[in-house]
């Protein structure tokens, strides 16, 4: 189902980037609309979240279900009702850098749905989330995912992280230990030293690395796609890859 899923992504990427060059039409935002469809349709909804002054963030959470206490009562005996009034385990989905919440997770939420209560919140800078402070590390971003969360009433959670995410799940595991209960880390470097950083710079032929996150040419793009991805799975037109750069590259990331 997964690969059927990814065949139709594909043919609708095709599909659109023929119909992109005869009309004023950006593929990115379609898509974006598209994937806030999908979180949508898998029970998700989207809260903006004033977690102090100065910052907002935006957060996708598990629609609560209503209908839980009915069902349990229709149970047929007492075994039945406490699994129905378990409640599922909160866990925390932290995406990477330079994409919002729904470009990075949407492929994940259906399935971890069924076992936990999902909270995909968009990283200040990125997507909806904002803020005035000058503060601008991934120590920052911990506090704000922890306080984002304790405004939600929630206490006790898991958390995951990939890439530039990783390091922000790393940190909030580090500064409150008593809330995070398991952590899961994935593609990031965070034992990377100032050797690793300059080996990267050299492979991707840039002097600085906001270059190599923030590509600002579809060639520039091409590079750090073919760093990060193991197997591009099919070719992907310049003209799209400026879309994406024109729709992603929003002033709040150019701040960051």
């Amino acid at each position: 189902r997964e690969k059927q899923t990814d065949r139709q992504t594909e043919v609708l990427c095709s599909s659109i980037a023929m119909a992109s060059n005869c009309f004023s039409f950006s593929l990115a935002k379609y898509l974006d609309n598209h994937l806030h469809s999908v979180f949508t349709n898998n029970g998700m909804e989207q809260r903006i979240l004033k977690v102090d002054e100065e910052t907002t963030i935006a957060c996708w959470c598990s629609r609560t279900h209503q209908n839980d206490d009915e069902e349990s009562e229709k149970a047929g005996n007492i075994q039945d009702k406490k699994k129905k009034k378990k409640k599922k385990p909160c866990l925390l989905l932290i995406q990477g850098f330079a994409t919002s919440s729904v470009w990075q997770w949407y492929p994940q939420i259906k399935p971890l749905q069924k076992s936990f209560r999902i909270f995909v919140p968009d990283l200040i800078f990125f997507g909806k989330s904002s803020t005035k402070s000058l503060h601008r590390s991934e120590v920052f971003q911990a506090q704000m995912m922890a306080k984002a969360m304790e405004s939600m009433g929630i206490d006790k959670y898991n958390v995951a992280g990939t890439s530039y995410g990783g390091f922000v799940a790393f940190r909030m595991a580090s500064l409150f230990p008593e809330r995070i209960e398991k952590v899961v880390i994935a593609n990031s470097g965070v034992c990377m030293g100032i050797q690793d950083k300059q080996e990267l710079l050299v492979r991707a032929k840039v002097n600085e690395t906001a270059e190599l996150l923030l590509p600002q040419t579809p060639m520039a793009f091409k590079s750090l796609m073919s760093l990060s991805i193991a197997k591009i799975p099919f070719a992907i037109p310049s003209f799209i890859l400026n879309d994406l750069i024109q729709v992603k590259e929003a002033p709040n990331i150019i701040e960051y």
